[in-house]
């Protein structure tokens, strides 16, 4: 073999540097070969701005229920996905020694009513005889002091038309017997004046004793009506009532909303306690709840409308939604700062779960009729926004100012073009 010496190194060399030279210029050319300018028209367009977002659905209300008190499941009267209306009756516990009890004491209360009914009827009757019986009284005694008023008069009228004679007088005895009458008859109408007082004033007194007597009977029958226990302690009784009926409403599941039973979590026999939820209800309205950027929340307000895509039913099913509100605390999600979006769909769809992944694109702004080119004709060089325009024999960098970017790729300039004017883009074949 021979031994390779300087001059064939040299050689080499160049060669490897003239083989470099033409692949570049090969390279070079067919790479320019494969540019060309592709010009655009400026023209107005309507360009909406969009943002997109990615979200989770869920209930709009969701209740996680579990029983007040603890016992054995007696009867669970649904399933996971049955439809419940607000109150309906989800599972019941065993309490059956607790209805009995209530059982009974409501027999002793309709004991305890009966009673106190008959005793405000005696007390009704005891004051309507009362008032009878005093009405014909008064009305005997008022008479009675009119008679006697009636016989006074007279006799006073009798004894002023005589004048008094002297004692040896032959009509002296007359006078007596006259002035006489008219003494007894004073006497008797004053003594009936007096018992017609004495009869109002007990009337009075009567008629307040039974009238506090049917108040007190009027009570204690509402107080009968309102207690279960014939103890005869009220307050003792109320306490029982409200104890059972307590433990009777925590032996009872209902529907707090209506709804879609999304979860039964226990079975017939089975102990049930406060501390485990047993059954999940959740609206059959839904919405979104989706993360926003701290550059793209600004673009969003309530009342935008969205248009919604689900991975579970395919991207070509759309949806519409609305947004309803939008946080005013930062979330810190992978270290970013984003703010919580909520929407609302529009129209509730049984195809749309809870829990579902959301695509949504928030149609945040619109403006129709507006210069523009599409993106990729706008050169960005720190900051500053600028195109190539064609002037025919030369070419002209113009800074532009750019407005909102549109959902389907064109970009407003407010201020740099005028309609009629060509742009160039580079664009690789």
């Amino acid at each position: 073999m021979r031994k390779v010496n300087s001059k064939d190194i040299k050689y080499i060399a160049i060669i490897s540097f003239v083989g470099v030279l033409i692949v570049g210029a090969y390279v070079y050319t067919h790479h320019s070969q494969a540019q060309e300018n592709i010009s655009v028209i400026v023209a107005k367009h309507d360009v909406e701005q969009r943002v997109d977002l990615t979200g989770q659905v869920a209930s709009l209300k969701k209740h996680d229920l579990s029983f007040a008190g603890s016992g054995i499941v007696q009867k669970i009267y649904v399933e996971e996905g049955q439809a419940v209306t607000v109150g309906q009756i989800l599972a019941k516990l065993d309490v059956s020694d607790v209805a009995m009890q209530r059982a009974q004491a409501k027999a002793v209360l309709e004991g305890d009513r009966l009673t106190a009914d008959i005793n405000l009827q005696k007390a009704q009757q005891v004051l309507s005889t009362a008032l009878v019986s005093d009405k014909q009284k008064l009305a005997q005694a008022k008479q009675a002091v009119a008679d006697a008023k009636a016989v006074y008069d007279t006799a006073q009228n009798n004894l002023n038309d005589f004048s008094e004679p002297d004692q040896n007088s032959p009509t002296y005895g007359s006078y007596l017997s006259i002035k006489q009458a008219a003494v007894s008859a004073k006497a008797a109408y004053n003594a009936a004046q007096k018992n017609l007082n004495v009869l109002n004033a007990t009337i009075k007194q009567g008629d307040a004793t039974s009238t506090l007597d049917l108040a007190s009977a009027t009570a204690t029958r509402q107080l009968k009506q309102d207690t279960i226990n014939a103890a005869g302690d009220m307050s003792a009784n109320r306490a029982n009532l409200g104890y059972l009926d307590a433990v009777l409403n925590k032996s009872v599941l209902r529907a707090p909303v209506a709804g879609i039973a999304t979860l039964v979590d226990v079975t017939e026999g089975e102990f049930a306690t406060p501390a485990k939820p047993v059954i999940t209800v959740e609206s059959t309205d839904l919405q979104i709840i989706a993360q926003a950027s701290q550059l793209d929340v600004d673009k969003i307000k309530v009342g935008d409308k969205a248009q919604v895509t689900m991975d579970a039913t395919g991207v070509d099913t759309n949806f519409t939604a609305s947004v309803v509100s939008i946080g005013a605390s930062e979330i810190l999600l992978g270290g970013n700062v984003t703010y919580k979006v909520t929407l609302k769909f529009d129209k509730n769809d049984t195809r749309i779960k809870s829990g579902m992944t959301a695509n949504v694109s928030i149609f945040t702004l619109k403006h129709t009729d507006v210069v523009a080119v599409p993106k990729q004709i706008v050169l960005q060089n720190r900051g500053v926004s600028s195109v190539i325009v064609d002037q025919g024999k030369t070419q002209e960098k113009r800074v532009v100012t750019v407005g909102i970017s549109g959902a389907d790729g064109y970009v407003e300039i407010t201020n740099g073009l005028q309609v009629g004017e060509r742009v160039l883009s580079f664009s690789t074949k």
